[in-house]
């Protein structure tokens, strides 16, 4: 009950633009009052109104070179702090560390991921460690969006490459179920293929909204 309040309240508070302009299909510079630029992202780009959105919220930022950083694999630790933004968690008191290779040292992100990790967000491996700096696959992400915003399997996957013991099958079922991912062409999904910024964007934008729709019909 308190992580889906959590949720309940991030959606209503937070990501003010994408709620806003959640009906808009072609969402422009203009319609921000401060204008956001990054050279590597074009007005044309597949992935510029997610971009756009999820800087404009200060949820996801650029290199502060003027670069959004297009095409880079984005790191588990990356995609804890932007997770952390997006929900808004609220914590009080020390923090669990469950994991050997957090520290002030490892990590610059070690708040966010230890709170997303009290939140049953993220999990270690069996060797109880977290990875901080190492890529995440679209499996990964798959589970972590799945665990934080509480998605349900509506239908099966469409995925030939997703067989039916595979361990996210169900996150990924639940994610295409609910129009927050899809394929990768020919039927694919491409579960162990890492993320890139662009990409983790365009998921973080379409679970921010599907869940804002979903909870409308309750």
């Amino acid at each position: 009950m308190k992580k889906r309040m959590l949720r309940i309240m991030t959606v209503a508070t937070i990501m003010g633009g994408l709620l806003l302009n959640a009906n808009v299909p072609n969402i422009k510079a203009e319609e921000y009052p401060e204008m956001i630029v990054f050279d590597d992202v074009p007005v044309d780009y597949w992935a510029y109104e997610y971009i756009i959105d999820v800087a404009y919220n200060k949820v996801m930022l650029g290199y502060g070179n003027g670069k959004f950083g297009v095409g880079d694999n984005v790191t588990r630790e990356q995609v804890a702090a932007v997770l952390y933004r997006a929900l808004n968690i609220k914590h009080e008191g020390p923090l669990h560390n469950p994991y050997k290779d957090i520290s002030e040292r490892s990590t610059m992100f070690p708040k966010e991921i230890l709170a997303l990790t009290e939140h049953g967000i993220f999990k270690g491996d069996e060797k109880g460690n977290f990875r901080p700096r190492e890529t995440i696959t679209r499996a990964e992400v798959a589970q972590v969006l799945t665990r934080a915003f509480s998605f349900e399997v509506k239908k099966k996957h469409t995925f030939t490459d997703v067989p039916n013991n595979y361990w996210a099958k169900n996150a990924i079922s639940a994610l295409q179920s609910n129009n927050v991912i899809i394929g990768t062409g020919n039927g694919k999904f491409e579960p162990n293929k890492f993320v890139t910024r662009e990409q983790y964007a365009a998921f973080l934008y379409k679970a921010i909204i599907n869940f804002h729709l979903k909870d409308e019909k309750y």
